[in-house]
């Protein structure tokens, strides 16, 4: 599973280095990078997850099931920590 994962997002961080790399460099200049950064995070990202997701085999899924009970009870403890800190502490509106 976790080669699946690292075969998924190793091309992103790459070329997330290679930005880097370019823009110390001088390369590429600093008007360019935040459209850089929305193609990045908003479509390529999610494609690459979504694909690697899609070619897992089921069983492999199934067999991850501690792992995902672990992380979406830690995003759950987050979500809520995060929002009670808002709204209790510094009395923002939900």
């Amino acid at each position: 599973m976790i080669y699946i994962v690292v075969h998924a997002l190793a091309p992103i961080f790459v070329i997330m280095l290679l930005g880097f790399w370019a823009g110390k460099a001088g390369m590429v200049n600093n008007k360019d990078v935040s459209l850089l950064n929305i193609f990045v995070m908003d479509f390529a990202l999610p494609a690459a997850l979504s694909s690697a997701t899609v070619q897992t085999p089921w069983p492999g899924i199934v067999a991850q099931w501690p792992l995902i009970v672990v992380l979406t009870g830690a995003m759950w403890i987050t979500y809520a920590g995060i929002y009670f800190a808002a709204t209790k502490i510094f009395k923002k509106s939900p």
